[in-house]
């Protein structure tokens, strides 16, 4: 089977696209960068140099594969899966028996006091809105869509917020939210578990939204274990309001406490790996040794940390 992954040399997409390989598939890359070209060779994955916009170059591959999955995570541009979307609604049309997956994330719930399932309504915010539309259209022609929660290891992608913040200073800890704060989180290995499931089920799920979590982590608890294996058990925190001019601040105050009870009961999804608090010692030492200051999501994490 033929695979095609937009946004390959992704945190998401680069760890999919080789999970995907080692299991049998055929793997088509995407990637607009030329250093990623040869990464992608070495892992037998085949590249195609391209922008996502630039539907054209990779269109005719589109055509000739049997699952496209779609981890582009453009948090800038947000016109730019309206035209990814676009181009698959071509390809729905020429080839209807091709299996779309789509990436998007739990943000469309915000958040909720209550246990969060795919059932719960949306939001409405500007944050989301988008993405809750670019879901509507995948609905549309049956794609599954897979909604990852925070995603942990390796370099932490996202998480490395909360280590950033738990070791910024020597006595305070500053944090969105308040002390009740509880958000989910995924290993980035479980998750390219869930999208092998996924993929492996793919006939029988088309049509289905799947919440990817693992663990809903109370943010006060990790952030204090982060601080206290770094040497400072001290630290106080002070809980600090989201600013209005960074909506980034109040997705990291949703209060989310989610379910993958569907996950289980129709691809029988668990998680494999160590949760967040109960190995600090093994995440931190991967931050520490992998975080890269130059990364799209690292840049991120500077402009909203206090």
């Amino acid at each position: 089977m033929n695979v095609l992954i937009l946004g390959s040399s992704g945190f998401i997409g680069s760890e999919v696209s080789l999970g995907l390989v080692r299991n049998g598939y055929k793997v088509y890359g995407l990637t607009r960068k030329q250093e990623s070209v040869d990464q992608l060779l070495k892992n037998e994955i085949i590249p195609i140099m391209a922008d996502v916009k630039d539907v054209e170059k990779w269109l005719p591959i589109a055509l000739k594969v049997d699952i496209i999955i779609d981890t582009i995570a453009d948090l800038v541009d947000y016109t730019t899966p309206f035209k990814v979307q676009e181009a698959l609604f071509k390809v729905h049309k020429e080839k209807p028996n091709t299996i779309f997956i789509y990436t998007s994330g739990t943000t469309v719930y915000g958040g909720n006091q209550n246990l969060t399932t795919e059932s719960t309504p949306y939001i409405s915010h500007k944050f989301v809105d988008w993405r809750v539309q670019i879901e509507q259209g995948y609905q549309k022609i049956g794609s599954i869509i897979i909604q990852p929660t925070i995603l942990y290891g390796k370099n932490q992608s996202f998480s490395g917020y909360f280590f950033e913040a738990a070791t910024k200073s020597n006595d305070l800890i500053r944090i969105y939210g308040d002390e009740n704060l509880i958000q989910g989180f995924i290993h980035i290995h479980d998750l390219v578990k869930f999208y092998q499931l996924v993929v492996k089920n793919a006939l029988l799920l088309k049509g289905q939204t799947l919440i990817a979590n693992s663990y809903s982590e109370k943010i006060k608890d990790l952030v204090l274990s982060i601080s206290k294996f770094t040497g400072n058990s001290n630290k106080s925190i002070e809980y600090i309001p989201k600013s209005n001019d960074n909506v980034f601040t109040e997705v990291l105050s949703f209060n989310q406490n989610l379910s993958f009870s569907k996950s289980t009961q129709l691809i029988g999804y668990y998680p494999s790996q160590p949760r967040l608090i109960d190995d600090i010692e093994r995440y931190y030492n991967s931050w520490l040794l992998l975080k890269d200051n130059n990364t799209s999501i690292s840049k991120l994490i500077y402009t909203i940390l206090p």
